[in-house]
């Protein structure tokens, strides 16, 4: 599961509690809630999964366009948020 959004993490733990079988991935384009949320469960995002956060960014970013008709966004709109999000996580 990818929740876009993540905020302080309370669906991913609820997800992790009532669901069997899941794994959860999030990704919060705050800088303050991510730091909030780090802090509150004790976590921080390891090299590891910072490489495949930035993989997926760039696999997102390569899907743009179809990325953008099915938002009914501009592509341009698109890439400026993975960019964003990229640079948030860093």
């Amino acid at each position: 599961m990818l929740i876009l959004g993540m905020g302080t993490g309370t669906y991913a733990t609820q997800s992790l509690r009532y669901f069997e079988n899941v794994s959860v991935e999030g990704v919060e384009i705050d800088e303050k809630i991510a730091a909030l949320a780090s802090a509150l469960s004790g976590n921080s995002l390891d090299q590891s999964r910072a490489a495949a956060f930035q993989e997926l960014i760039g696999s997102l970013k390569d899907n743009a366009g179809e990325l953008a008709k099915m938002a009914g966004k501009d592509e341009t709109d698109i890439v400026t948020w993975l960019d964003n999000l990229a640079s948030a996580a860093n």
